[in-house]
C-alpha cells in the first residue's frame, strides 16, 4: 500500500492513504521510507499528504521533525494537512524545529490550522519564555477567534499566566467559550482557580457545570496522597452533587472519579446505584453507561449483582458495558454467564407515504453563519433517519441549533436542538441504518452512543474517515458547500434549516 503513495493518479495514491495512517506502528514502520518521500514529493494541496503526516506522527522518529514543520508552515499546503502534521509534531514536540514550527503556525490564517498548532503547543511539559509569550500574545489577540486559541489556556493556566486566561474569558462569555476557559483551570494550582471550579461545579448552565467538574477533576487527579484525605470531603460534596442533578452532562463527567478508594470509603457506590436506577434508557444511555463502568471498578460486595443484573436485562449499550466490567473480572475468578437477550429496541416507525412525498434524493438545506451547504440525502439506503432529519428540518427544529462540535480534519457535528450541547436526542430513538454509504469527505451521518440508539444529531466530515464505515449510519453528501463545512467553528448556528425536492 505505501508504494501506491507515489502513483501518479490521485485515486490510487488516496485509496490506501487512510489505511496507512492508522496502521499499528511497528507493522508500518518498514513502510516509512516511502511516506517520507511522499510528504515532500506530492503537491501541496494532494489531499493523500494528510495521512502520510499522520503515519510520521504515530512514528514519532525525530528526523521526521523538519518534514512536518515545512508542511505546517507551508501556506499553500492544503488545511487538512496542516491540521494534521501539527497534531504529527505535538508528539515530536522535544524537536526544536517541531516547536518552532507550533509557534509559527499560532497565527496561521486558517482558524483549524491555529488550533491545531496551539493544541500540540500546549502538550510541551516545560515551555521556554519566548514560547509562554507567543502564546500570551495570541490569546490576547482579540481579531483571532477564540476557538483558535482556546487550547493555549491550559498551557498558560499550568504555566500561571492567569491574567491571560482571566482576559481571555471576559472577552469571550459565550458558553462554548466558558467551557474550555473551566476546563483549562483545572491546569492550575492557585486557590482562587479551584474556589472558582467549586463555584461554578453548580451553575444552572449544564455545560458550565459539566465544564467545571472535568476542572475539579483535573485538580484532583494533581493533588500529592498525603493531601488528599484533608481535601477529599469538598471535592466528594462537588462529585456527588453534580452525579445526583441527572444531568446528562454532568452525571456523565462526574462519575468516572467517583471510583477513587477515598470516595468509595464515602458511599460513593450505593449513591452511584441510586443516580442509576433514577435514570432511564434510552434517554439517559451515555451517564447510565459511564455509572456503569465506574462500578464495574469498584469492590463493594454488590458490584457483582448490579452488573450481571444490567448484562441481562439492560439497554443494549448498558448490557455490553456491564459484560465488558465482568469480563475483566474474570481473571479474579468470578464466573458469570450474562447471556440475556439482545431484543430490537424500540424505535420511532417509517411513515413510507412522508418518503414518497420528498423523493428518493431530498436536499437538506442548511443556511449557516459561513455560508450554505446542501446535503442530499438517500432516503431509500437510510429511510428512517432521512424521516427524522427530514421532519425535523421542516418543522424548523434546526433553525438557531449550534455546531457544538468541531474537530478539525474530521467533523462538524450540530442538529442537538433539545439541549444545544451536544447530549440532546429523543426519547424515543431511531435504529442504525448502516448503509453502503463510505465516510468520504462530505459524508453526513448521525451521532450515535451504540446500536439503535441515534436520534437527530447530524455531522459531517471534512475528509475520509473509513473507519466509520459500518459503525455509524450514513445517510447522504454534500452536493454544495463543503467549502462551508471546511471554515465552520464551534458555536456556529444553523440560522435556517429547510428541506428540498430536487
Amino acid at each position: 500500500s505505501a508504494a501506491r503513495l507515489g502513483a501518479p493518479h490521485r485515486a490510487l495514491r488516496n485509496a490506501p492513504a487512510p489505511a496507512i495512517a492508522r496502521a499499528p506502528v511497528p507493522a508500518g514502520r518498514p513502510a516509512l521510507p516511502a511516506r517520507r518521500p511522499a510528504l515532500a514529493g506530492l503537491r501541496p494541496a494532494d489531499p493523500a499528504r494528510m495521512s502520510i503526516a499522520r503515519a510520521l506522527g504515530r512514528a514519532a522518529e525525530a528526523q521526521d521533525a523538519p518534514r512536518l514543520a515545512a508542511a505546517l508552515t507551508n501556506a499553500s499546503t492544503d488545511w487538512r494537512t496542516r491540521v494534521s502534521a501539527a497534531g504529527a509534531l505535538g508528539a515530536l514536540r522535544a524537536q526544536p524545529a517541531a516547536r518552532m514550527a507550533l509557534v509559527a503556525s499560532l497565527d496561521a490564517d486558517n482558524p483549524h490550522v491555529a488550533a491545531g498548532a496551539a493544541a500540540s503547543l500546549a502538550r510541551v511539559e516545560t515551555p521556554s519564555e519566548a514560547e509562554l509569550a507567543a502564546a500570551t500574545s495570541a490569546v490576547q489577540n482579540a481579531r483571532r477567534p477564540w476557538q483558535a486559541t482556546a487550547p493555549l489556556l491550559p498551557l498558560l493556566a499550568r504555566s500561571g499566566r492567569l491574567d491571560a486566561v482571566a482576559a481571555w474569558s471576559a472577552r469571550n462569555p459565550t458558553p462554548f467559550a466558558q467551557t474550555a476557559h473551566l476546563s483549562a483551570l483545572g491546569e492550575a494550582t492557585t486557590p482562587s482557580t479551584l474556589d472558582l471550579l467549586f463555584a461554578r461545579a453548580s451553575d444552572a448552565d449544564a455545560r458550565l457545570a459539566a465544564a467545571a467538574v472535568e476542572g475539579l477533576r483535573a485538580r484532583w487527579s494533581a493533588t500529592d496522597s498525603p493531601a488528599r484525605p484533608a481535601v477529599a470531603d469538598r471535592y466528594y460534596a462537588a462529585f456527588s452533587a453534580a452525579l445526583s442533578r441527572r444531568d446528562l452532562a454532568t452525571t456523565t463527567s462526574a462519575a468516572p472519579v467517583l471510583s477513587d478508594s477515598l470516595f468509595v470509603l464515602r458511599g460513593s457506590p450505593g449513591l452511584l446505584r441510586s443516580v442509576y436506577a433514577q435514570m432511564t434508557a434510552p434517554e439517559d444511555v451515555e451517564p447510565m453507561a459511564e455509572i456503569v463502568k465506574t462500578l464495574g471498578q469498584i469492590r463493594d460486595g454488590q458490584e457483582v449483582e448490579f452488573l450481571v443484573g444490567v448484562a441481562l436485562t439492560g439497554h443494549p449499550v448498558l448490557r455490553a458495558a456491564a459484560r465488558d466490567a465482568l469480563n475483566e473480572r474474570l481473571t479474579e475468578g468470578i464466573d458469570v454467564s450474562a447471556t440475556g437477550t439482545d431484543g430490537a429496541t424500540t424505535t420511532t416507525g417509517v411513515d413510507w407515504a412522508y418518503l414518497a412525498r420528498v423523493g428518493p434524493r431530498p436536499h437538506l438545506v442548511l443556511d449557516t453563519d459561513r455560508g450554505r451547504v446542501v446535503i442530499e440525502m438517500a432516503t431509500e439506503s437510510a429511510p428512517q433517519t432521512v424521516q427524522t432529519v427530514a421532519q425535523a428540518a421542516a418543522a424548523g427544529r434546526y433553525d438557531g441549533v449550534p455546531f457544538h462540535r468541531v474537530v478539525a480534519n474530521f467533523v462538524v457535528q450540530g442538529g442537538d436542538y433539545f439541549r444545544r450541547d451536544g447530549y440532546g436526542g429523543p426519547a424515543v430513538p431511531i435504529r442504525s441504518e448502516f448503509t453502503r454509504l463510505r465516510f468520504e469527505t462530505g459524508t453526513a451521518g448521525i451521532a450515535s452512543a451504540g446500536k439503535d440508539t441515534e436520534g437527530v444529531q447530524y455531522f459531517v466530515t471534512h475528509s475520509p474517515q473509513p473507519h466509520l464505515d459500518g459503525k455509524y449510519t450514513a445517510f447522504g453528501r454534500v452536493v454544495s458547500g463543503q467549502d462551508v463545512v471546511d471554515r465552520i467553528l464551534q458555536g456556529d448556528v444553523v440560522r435556517r434549516a429547510h428541506i428540498e425536492r430536487p
